[in-house]
């Protein structure tokens, strides 16, 4: 069936890209063209991310900084706050991306992937995703140990404290799931017929917004790649938004808060375990990255990602599209 041809604008646009006109699907807006979503995307995590900065800059604690330790002294406040306050500016994200989609009507459609599904099989999803993301990471930083490159000792243990940073992190990583995999995933599979073209933009846009994070390496940015591609097929195959918050999340808290090792190059000021003496790179770890900038974390990934594709072709799981032209949801 030929589909009807979009306003001028659109068409404009089309001439600066190379999908052909057979890849978009009728249901497509303009602000879903991949360089516009993109940009979009970009804007909403840089400005949601630098409100709440500016807001601490004005009571003088800065967390936007290489060498957090120095900031937390001249803060004037705990380590633990500091680094609640740190994982909580996200929720700045969390406000600008949901204030775009309330206000926009094209984008009010969206709102219907966030909602978390309570049926057994769904939160037994959600469960597994955390203990997955946990059990990722623990198994890269025991190697890092195991290998002689990063030595640990308890550090500090306080519940309350724990739980609230938990909280803190699973907004942090709930921020970029919620730009990167709820938005412009959804613009995108809502605008083009292959689902690649959503997986592969979203997941390279997810590694080019963390090039600016301190310590980034080669391996670094390759496990960027790794792991957004891995939280795009759960949401593309599982439908699951908060599986990939919580896998995400996991994996964000264990490796810094739990023991204590750089997160994306930020180092823990606070956590249960912390480093012994001085860490040095290797397959497992680098000192100015962390495990993330490692060889050995992106094994781990690749392997997890294989595990999941043969779980899908194994179960013949098919790529969920709730934007086909006959899928009956109002764009």
């Amino acid at each position: 069936m030929k589909e009807p041809d979009r306003p001028d604008g659109d068409q404009n646009m089309k001439q600066i890209h190379h999908f052909p006109a057979e890849y978009e699907r009728a249901t497509g807006k303009r602000s879903d063209h991949w360089l516009a979503a993109c940009a979009i995307t970009a804007a909403l995590m840089i400005i949601g991310g630098g409100l709440p900065q500016l807001g601490y800059m004005a009571f003088g604690i800065v967390t936007d900084t290489d060498d957090m330790k120095q900031a937390v002294e001249a803060s004037g406040i705990s380590p633990q706050l500091y680094i609640f306050l740190m994982y909580a500016s996200f929720a700045g994200i969390w406000i600008l991306t949901l204030l775009r989609m309330a206000c926009w009507k094209e984008d009010r459609p969206l709102f219907r992937f966030l909602r978390m599904k309570t049926g057994w099989r769904e939160l037994l999803l959600i469960f597994t995703c955390l203990i997955l993301g946990t059990a990722a990471n623990t198994i890269c930083v025991l190697g890092a140990v195991q290998t002689g490159e990063v030595t640990l000792e308890p550090g500090s243990w306080d519940a309350g404290w724990v739980f609230l940073l938990f909280v803190a992190v699973v907004i942090q990583s709930g921020a970029e799931e919620l730009a990167c995999r709820g938005y412009l995933f959804q613009k995108l599979r809502r605008r083009y017929r292959s689902p690649l073209v959503a997986v592969l933009i979203n997941t390279g846009l997810f590694a080019v917004l963390h090039i600016f994070n301190g310590g980034m390496n080669l391996w670094a940015f390759l496990n960027l790649l790794a792991v957004g591609l891995l939280l795009s097929l759960l949401v593309l195959y599982f439908d699951c938004f908060w599986g990939a918050v919580l896998l995400h999340a996991g994996w964000n808290f264990t490796q810094n808060i739990l023991f204590g090792l750089k997160n994306s190059g930020n180092e823990a000021v606070y956590s249960v375990f912390r480093e012994k003496g001085e860490s040095h790179s290797g397959f497992f770890h680098d000192t100015g990255f962390g495990v993330e900038g490692s060889p050995g974390a992106v094994l781990v990934l690749i392997m997890l990602i294989l595990i999941i594709l043969f779980i899908i072709r194994r179960k013949q799981i098919k790529a969920v599209d709730h934007w086909g032209e006959t899928s009956g949801i109002s764009s």
